[in-house]
């Protein structure tokens, strides 16, 4: 089954990817679509805290999946704005 959105990095992952405890990432983390095992054709979201979505269909997580990734990329664009 192919992967529905790029798997996110470990929280203790550094970008050059050596595995070192506590070191965070810099890069974001994303959350991703994954089958729910128990309904067939329902499918959840593992956010980057690891908690996972209520029930949804493919068409809404991934909807959901997309406004996460909006809205970070919008708040690290103001960060970025406010640092100049």
């Amino acid at each position: 089954m192919p992967d529905i959105v790029a798997r996110y990095p470990s929280s203790q992952q550094q970008e050059n990817g050596s595995k070192t405890p506590g070191a965070a990432s810099k890069r974001l983390c994303r959350p991703k679509a994954i089958p729910d095992s128990v309904y067939p054709g329902m499918w959840r979201v593992r956010w980057p805290d690891g908690r996972l979505s209520d029930l949804a269909n493919l068409t809404r997580v991934n909807d959901a999946v997309s406004c996460f990734m909006e809205s970070a990329e919008r708040r690290q664009r103001r960060l970025q704005d406010g640092a100049k």
